[in-house]
């Protein structure tokens, strides 16, 4: 499986990327260092510096690597500091994690469009789309 993971080059998130390539899988890192370190960065992975508040770079790196999961560890986690500069925390962790959801829907929707999809797994791109599979409708048709 191909897997994304943003956050790769902190201490949890180069663990994770570790274990998945140990366990077979191809995985890209996405970080801006501002927290990780590149050595960290598993060799065998792909590598992309770049930082989740840059809305182009992450929906044009998500839809690149056309990977099958997103694994998202790109947060700040200091507590006391969160408390002295809120705003700043609701930045990295809040919008720019938006901005990561809102490359995959685009990345999903882009690869439906294409084709790449289809091979019967349900991929839910829009709140509608989940509230239509919940009812047992998509499209009008029942699934």
């Amino acid at each position: 499986m191909k897997v994304f993971v943003t956050g790769g080059a902190g201490y949890i998130g180069s663990i994770c990327v570790e274990e998945l390539l140990n366990a077979g899988h191809q995985v890209t890192v996405f970080d801006n260092l501002s927290e990780g370190h590149r050595v960290a960065v598993d060799e065998r992975a792909q590598f992309i510096e770049g930082c989740l508040s840059d809305r182009e770079t992450i929906i044009n790196a998500v839809a690149a690597d056309q990977s099958e999961a997103v694994m998202h560890f790109a947060a700040f986690a200091q507590v006391g500091e969160s408390m002295t500069d809120p705003s700043k925390y609701f930045r990295n962790n809040v919008a720019n994690a938006i901005n990561l959801l809102d490359a995959a829907v685009e990345a999903i929707q882009k690869a439906a469009h294409t084709g790449r999809i289809g091979d019967g797994k349900i991929f839910i791109s829009t709140i509608d789309d989940a509230i239509r599979i919940r009812t047992g409708e998509r499209g009008g048709e029942a699934i």
